[in-house]
């Protein structure tokens, strides 16, 4: 084998050498100059097998050659001798040895769908069973006979998110009861494997769905009670796409570059730093924002212990300690004197008490005997009642001694100064007494002192945040170093070639706006004024510009509703506002020589055969296209689609509804199912390998250049010379 494949007509020693025995004494360069020139004018299929010798160079047999030599054969699952034959002329696409890899070919995917079973549609009632091969299989039929349905079902009962949103509506409505295919006794069964394990995912109507997982002991299936791990990986590694939504993904560079991205784990990696970044930013600019506010609270306060020192200095600070003084001294003699009053008070009621004694007097017949004392006794009981009256009379003079005194006219001059200072006071502070105002002072400038130390953070945030601005864009130029090396080497050795255009995608600037302001369609004026500097020069200089707009919207020429809405945005929105960057979009080559185009500058069918050269080179789990081939010329199916089928269906399953022959048939598909429709209800008509004879009759009649397609097949491997 390595002798027939030398590029050398002419063979050297050296070229047969590793497979030639010691002893052996045939011709090999006769032999291996023959086979490489039969090589060259046909491919021809070379089988390699071992004599199982007992030892290395040895003569005897044994077991020591067994399984070093091999050849991988792609027959029927039941193997007769046509399929041999077919593989034998289909070399290139049906036999392997050990000498062209290295690994045997199609290892059976980890994930793959195995069959769909649905029945009480309303396209029909009796069940349907689609079974797929963990290769190709290709689903074929005319117009009108449910194959897009298909799709849907599987779609709709394993929850596979749309890559377009443009049309996930349109699509939801078709999976409905109300609107769609279903009814509410729709029954949907899709069995697939994932990692060795089986699975039965079972569907009623618009009900979640039930996972069932078959038991390996007794082969039986058992309800998985936490299906969502299985159920969300599935949705995560099965991939559909309808032809409207290819042409969706190809009418614009996001949809495919979040793909193209997705592939890659180093930007995926990247764009979670930069959403922890983004968090970062959100977090600091809101503190910012509340210190700014603290900002106005520090002027406020800064002004207010101003204010009150500067009513302490013109009241005069010490004026009023000195009549506070004398008001307290005052206050102490007042009470003093209250004091005086009350133990006077207290004493006349003592004698006014003894003036109610009833005076003395005796019986007639020994008044004689002590008339002399009474009459004394009654004497000085009249002197209480002069006494009370003196100390009354003593009382008032007191009284009057005192409202008299000096003293008590300073009380009443430093009393009304007084009175007119705390109302002077009252008029500038607020308050009569200056020891509030004293007070408020010495909190007001802690405070200040505290605000001051929390405002001194702001320039360090301001830095900040624009440190993580920074580290977000040279995390978006490294994600565009990444994908670009991703794309040349996914592309090596094609006509086409993709790069990235940073920041390209300015329309992208709107709709995240749009999205973070909530309003999808309104503001039209005001958008197109906010974003026109986009349109001109440096973009990420214009970004900038763009933001700082809004940071002064109001001294801007924008409508007051939408100064409004702006002002009253959240400070996480306005944060979100600073990090918008355009996305980036693709810049494409398509054929060599010719000039990078944006990917909605190319045609329908160029954009087409963009998107899908990507789908089917990438990937190890199942993928499903609804008529890929739309808007392709057949040169394109052959050229993109059959030959991407041809090497990607090695590493995972692809399920295809097609129209056109070339897929099924030179894209050498494993399994074909024909699908038709009595008018009523849609039907399975046949399914099976792409070598029986029935089926290759039915693709004939069906499909659009079906015949030319065998017939090309035929000629390039020189097989099937007459027309069946």
């Amino acid at each position: 084998h390595k002798a027939s494949n030398s590029s050398s007509d002419v063979l050297q020693e050296s070229s047969y050498d590793d497979i030639k025995t010691i002893n052996d004494d045939r011709n090999f360069k006769k032999i291996a100059t023959l086979i490489n020139k039969i090589n060259k004018e046909k491919k021809i299929s070379k089988l390699t097998f071992s004599d199982n010798p007992s030892e290395k160079d040895g003569t005897k047999h044994g077991i020591e050659g067994i399984g070093k030599e091999w050849t991988w054969i792609k027959m029927k699952e039941n193997p007769n001798l046509e399929s041999l034959k077919q593989s034998m002329n289909i070399n290139l696409r049906r036999i392997k040895n050990k000498y062209e890899q290295e690994e045997r070919p199609y290892k059976l995917p980890t994930v793959w769908i195995e069959k769909l079973l649905f029945s009480n549609t309303k396209i029909n009632k009796d069940e349907v069973e689609i079974n797929f091969s963990p290769q190709m299989t290709s689903i074929i039929g005319g117009r009108g006979t449910g194959k897009s349905s298909l799709f849907t079902l599987m779609r709709g009962l394993m929850n596979i998110p749309f890559k377009s949103n443009n049309i996930k509506k349109e699509i939801n409505k078709i999976y409905s009861s109300r609107e769609g295919i279903l009814d509410e006794s729709t029954l949907i069964k899709i069995f697939f494997y994932m990692e060795g394990d089986y699975y039965l995912l079972d569907g009623k109507g618009e009900e979640p769905p039930k996972l069932f997982k078959k038991n390996r002991d007794n082969e039986r299936f058992i309800l998985e009670t936490t299906p969502d791990v299985i159920l969300n990986r599935l949705k995560e590694q099965v991939e559909v796409y309808s032809q409207k939504e290819i042409f969706e993904i190809a009418k614009e560079s996001e949809s495919l570059i979040e793909i193209i991205d997705s592939d890659i784990k180093e930007v995926k990696e990247i764009k979670k730093d930069i959403e922890e970044l983004e968090k970062e930013y959100i977090e600091k600019y809101s503190r910012y924002i509340r210190l700014k506010e603290k900002e106005k609270d520090h002027v406020l306060l800064k002004k207010e212990v101003e204010k009150d020192k500067e009513t302490i200095s013109e009241i005069g600070d010490s004026n009023y300690a000195s009549l506070i003084k004398k008001e307290e001294c005052n206050k102490n003699i007042l009470k003093g004197l209250e004091e005086l009053n009350e133990k006077i008070d207290k004493n006349l009621k003592t004698i006014e008490e003894l003036q109610e004694i009833e005076k003395l007097s005796l019986e007639k017949n020994i008044d004689t005997i002590l008339n002399p004392m009474i009459k004394e006794i009654n004497l000085e009981l009249e002197k209480v009642e002069e006494i009370f009256v003196k100390i009354k009379e003593k009382k008032e003079v007191m009284s009057n001694l005192v409202i008299g005194s000096q003293w008590n006219k300073d009380k009443i001059q430093s009393s009304k100064e007084l009175e007119e200072l705390k109302k002077r006071m009252v008029e500038l502070t607020g308050n009569s007494d200056i020891s509030v105002v004293m007070e408020r002072i010495e909190a007001n400038s802690q405070k200040i002192a505290i605000l001051e130390s929390e405002l001194s953070r702001l320039d360090t945030l301001e830095q900040e945040k624009e440190t993580i601005i920074k580290k977000i864009r040279e995390k978006r130029e490294e994600i565009k170093r990444k994908r670009d090396l991703f794309l040349e080497k996914k592309f090596l050795g094609t006509e086409i070639k993709i790069v990235s255009d940073i920041y390209r995608a300015k329309d992208s600037f709107e709709k995240i706006f749009r999205k973070i302001i909530g309003k999808e369609t309104e503001f039209e004026s005001d958008i197109t004024k906010l974003t026109a500097d986009l349109n001109r020069g440096l973009i990420l200089t214009n970004v900038d510009r763009v933001i700082e707009k809004l940071q002064r919207i109001e001294e801007t020429e924008y409508s007051v509703r939408f100064k409004s809405l702006i002002k009253d945005l959240r400070p996480e929105n306005v944060a979100r506002i600073n990090l918008i960057l355009p996305n980036d979009e693709l810049k494409i080559t398509y054929k060599a020589n010719s000039s990078p185009k944006l990917i909605n500058q190319l045609s329908a069918g160029q954009r087409t055969s963009i998107v899908l050269s990507y789908l089917l080179s990438r990937g190890t789990t199942p993928l499903l296209l609804d008529q890929p081939e739309d808007d392709l010329d057949n040169k394109l199916i052959c050229d993109l689609i059959v030959k991407g089928s041809l090497i990607n269906k090695e590493k995972r399953q692809l399920i295809i509804i097609t129209h056109n022959a070339n897929i099924p048939i030179n894209g050498d598909s494993e399994w074909v199912v024909v699908m038709e429709s009595n008018g009523k209800e849609i039907l399975k008509k046949i399914e099976s390998d792409i070598d029986d004879s029935v089926l290759v009759k039915e693709i004939c009649e069906i499909m659009e250049g079906g015949k030319e397609a065998f017939k090309q097949r035929d000629s390039k491997y020189e097989i099937w010379a007459k027309e069946e």
